[in-house]
């Protein structure tokens, strides 16, 4: 169970690929920054994750809003863990890049 003091900070490009994590984020997923650094957001959410959640997040961020709910992602060791995950786009010169 993650501390509700620690803050997991994640950042995606527009693909869903990390460009940067947290330390807490790394220690809340079980993997290094290096090792999610090559991968994709979607190679850690869980099967089980609803679609129409995933595309209601997709669409929001993609039309600029924050997007704020609860996601179920595995782990390294392939446990379940579950974020209370405020999302926001990432701007580069006015356009969204993550």
């Amino acid at each position: 169970m993650t501390s509700t003091s620690q803050q997991l900070i994640s950042v995606t490009d527009r693909s869903g690929h990390f460009t940067y994590v947290n330390e807490h984020y790394c220690n809340a997923t079980g993997y290094d920054s290096c090792e999610l650094l090559t991968k994709n957001i979607k190679q850690l959410t869980h099967s089980d994750m609803p679609n129409i959640v995933i595309d209601e997040l997709s669409s929001t961020l993609s039309k600029g809003f924050s997007w704020h709910g609860v996601m179920r992602i595995n782990n390294k060791q392939n446990q379940d863990v579950w974020l209370d995950t405020f999302t926001t786009p990432q701007y580069e010169n006015g356009q969204v890049t993550g």
